[in-house]
């Protein structure tokens, strides 16, 4: 027996073990903002049913068609139907409105900054542990902002556009139309980045000085 253990080795194996929460946070904190970004600039916050109507933070469009006089081939006339988009400004007058875009650009602003706190974290290693932590409370604050714009415009869209038979200063003729709306992609991109936040928060709070580096030792025995 005692030259059976002799002729056996112990081997220890050390591996190290690298998770970059930093890093993906930092990511997803990217994604964030650019979805942020699209949903603000996008006209498709809303639409119609056959999209003949189509609204976003800044702007409404209306599709219609126009009948237009024109010669053929032949110098006959004839009438072609085109259609055409008309968009226009919504009126700042419009309060709900301007709070969803205000809420918008605030979670953009403080998604930016959250993301610099991690990118000169990780440019300091682990000295910037505490402006990751701070990174990651940041995006939070930032999914409040971002989820307040878009259940503020949930409300009153729907809250407007049910009262469209009783108000005659909508500018919309939806009389002898369908009442089916859908939110549109820009609107979607607004979640998107609500998730996208989310993600960043969850890798920076979970972020720890001995977390994303360390090392894992393995014992194995071997035989001579």
């Amino acid at each position: 027996m005692e030259e059976e253990y002799q002729n056996r080795t112990t081997v220890t194996q050390t591996k190290r073990v690298i998770r970059p929460f930093r890093l993906i946070g930092l990511i997803c904190l990217l994604i964030a903002l650019g979805l942020a970004i699209t949903a603000l600039c996008s006209r498709w916050w809303a639409h119609a049913k056959n999209e003949y109507y189509y609204q976003g933070l800044w702007t409404n469009c209306k599709k219609f068609t126009r009948e237009e006089v024109q010669a053929d081939d032949n110098n006959q006339l004839e009438t072609v139907r085109r259609l055409v988009t008309l968009c226009a400004r919504i009126s700042p007058s419009t309060a709900w409105l301007v709070s969803c875009i205000v809420f918008v650009f605030l979670s953009v602003g403080v998604t930016l900054v959250a993301a610099i706190c991690v990118l000169i974290s990780l440019l300091f290693g682990s000295r910037g542990d505490k402006l990751s932590q701070a990174a990651g409370l940041l995006a939070l604050v930032s999914i409040i902002f971002i989820c307040v714009s878009l259940i503020v415009f949930v409300y009153f869209f729907t809250e407007t556009f049910d009262q469209i038979d009783t108000r005659p200063d909508l500018d919309i003729a939806l009389a002898d139309r369908s009442r089916k709306w859908y939110f549109g992609w820009g609107y979607g991109c607004g979640w998107a980045s609500t998730i996208f936040l989310a993600g960043a928060a969850v890798m920076l709070l979970m972020c720890r000085k001995n977390d994303e580096i360390y090392e894992a030792e393995k014992t194995y025995v071997v035989d001579d």
